[in-house]
């Protein structure tokens, strides 16, 4: 493997690859990969599967860095029905660039992309200056300019005008963050986590991402999911060995603290560069798992709940009453019922609501209407409120044909659970990933909707509701 600091003619990638089944994943090779050479790095765009290479090519001329490998070129194949993959070409719009090209990123509508390579684009000149100094790495981009046309690349300013490696771009789902990877000075470990925002005028500044997401030890591999999630490796303290894959999800404009993404994809071995479809329930990635670096899909194989409970709205509002009230003949009494969160009622029968979940006291006693002095006690009850256990989610009971519904899920009953996974479907359809989940119920008739949770690597509970549409 080798650091982004000490790279010549290769790239920034830290190189690190059967079929494998394990909990509710199927891990499965793909048949693009080679035998002897390195395929990493999948990204997805218009169906088709983009992907770094070493592998001999008749087409770009044969050319190899200082460990005589071949240099790593952009390949792509399309995808096709039943998890199958078409010819594979190598992807080269800006045939000036005949050093090693690196990761890529699409932006969403795919106007543009950016992808990585050498700052020296010369090889007479990469040559001599591997003799004394390091070849930096940069970020490209380039427009499209018709069917399967680019532009030629240009340099991001902020790459261009800086003495440090940038590479492994992912644009976000709204096209205006760039997180990438940098050597720069002043980070946390080796290599870091950095991001630019789009302006008028091009790429901000590179911004370190921060010490919640980075590590002393080396970030790599970023990739945008369509949720907004943020995918990364990182060989930090704490992982499965060599590589793992994390997640970060941002909230409120702050990034959580990072899950490791579960076995079997990640392993012993080095795993690294993860793509995940939108819907949450397939990608791909990297790992050195086969003794080369190799691309596997993964599939959660799981099986959708078969019963579900009906969500139940939290209703914490009782009445109390006492069935063996007394009459008095000679002392006006009342009855007062003193709740434990201050709250004092009077009568045989009383409404009161509670606050929220909680351990309450509840003390009925018999008062002197005229003093208010307490004659005697009559019971003491104790209530231990919890939230039902359940994935909540809200859905009116009816709606209008054509009436679109944005649904978010909550796990509640459980207390503080991290690093969890919902899956939706509606009517027993393929189930859906993600905490929020937006249908348009364009026909009438009545739908039932299931949202599942899982954590921990098990799943765990299932909620419903049903939605009449009219």
């Amino acid at each position: 493997m080798k650091n982004i600091q000490h790279i010549t003619l290769t790239l920034i990638i830290l190189i690190f690859g059967l079929s494998a089944k394990g909990q509710d994943i199927e891990i499965t090779k793909l048949k693009i990969n080679t035998k002897r050479h390195n395929e990493i790095s999948p990204v997805v765009h218009d169906s088709v599967l983009y992907f770094l290479s070493n592998r001999k090519s008749n087409v770009a001329p044969a050319i190899f860095n200082q460990d005589k490998n071949h240099l790593y070129k952009v390949y792509r194949t399309q995808l096709l029905p039943n998890k199958k993959t078409g010819k594979v070409t190598m992807f080269q719009p800006d045939k000036s660039f005949k050093l090693s090209a690196g990761s890529v990123t699409f932006s969403h509508y795919g106007s543009f992309h950016i992808a990585t390579f050498n700052k020296v684009s010369n090889l007479k000149q990469a040559r001599s200056m591997s003799k004394n100094l390091e070849l930096r790495l940069g970020l490209f981009e380039s427009q499209k300019i018709g069917h399967d046309k680019w532009s030629e690349y240009t340099q991001l300013t902020f790459s261009e005008n800086n003495p440090y490696s940038f590479a492994q771009p992912t644009i976000s789902p709204d096209g205006n963050i760039l997180v990438y990877v940098s050597d720069m000075d002043g980070g946390y470990g080796e290599t870091d986590l950095y991001y630019s925002t789009r302006t008028p005028y091009g790429w901000s500044e590179p911004i370190n991402m921060g010490e919640i997401v980075n590590s002393s030890a080396n970030e790599l591999f970023p990739f945008f999911h369509a949720s907004g999630a943020l995918y990364f490796s990182s060989d930090r303290y704490g992982g499965q060995g060599g590589f793992d894959i994390y997640y970060t999800i941002n909230n409120g404009g702050e990034w959580s603290k990072p899950f490791p993404m579960p076995s079997p994809i990640n392993s012993p071995y080095d795993d690294f560069g993860c793509y995940y479809f939108p819907d949450g329930t397939s990608g791909f990635f990297s790992s050195s798992r086969g003794g080369t670096d190799n691309i596997y899909r993964f599939d959660y194989a799981m099986q959708f709940c078969e019963f579900a409970e009906d969500v139940q709205e939290e209703n914490y509002c009782f009445t109390f009453f006492e069935e063996r009230a007394i009459v008095a003949d000679t002392i006006p009494v009342k009855y007062q019922w003193a709740f434990s969160d201050g709250t004092k009622l009077y009568g045989v029968e009383v409404n009161h609501c509670f606050a929220g979940p909680g351990y309450y006291e509840i003390e009925l006693s018999v008062i002197d209407s005229v003093t208010d002095e307490q004659l005697y006690s009559v019971a003491n009850y104790n209530l231990d409120l919890e939230k039902p256990q359940q994935v909540y989610f809200y859905l009116p009971e009816t709606a209008r044909a054509g009436a679109s519904f944005t649904m978010t899920a909550d796990l509640t009953g459980f207390g503080e659970v991290d690093n969890v996974r919902y899956f939706w479907s509606i009517d027993g359809s393929e189930p859906v990933t993600g905490k929020t989940f937006t249908y348009e119920f364009r026909n009438r008739g009545i739908y039932t909707i299931r949202c599942e949770a899982y954590w921990d690597g098990t799943r765990k509970v299932c909620s419903q509701r049903v939605l009449v549409v009219e």
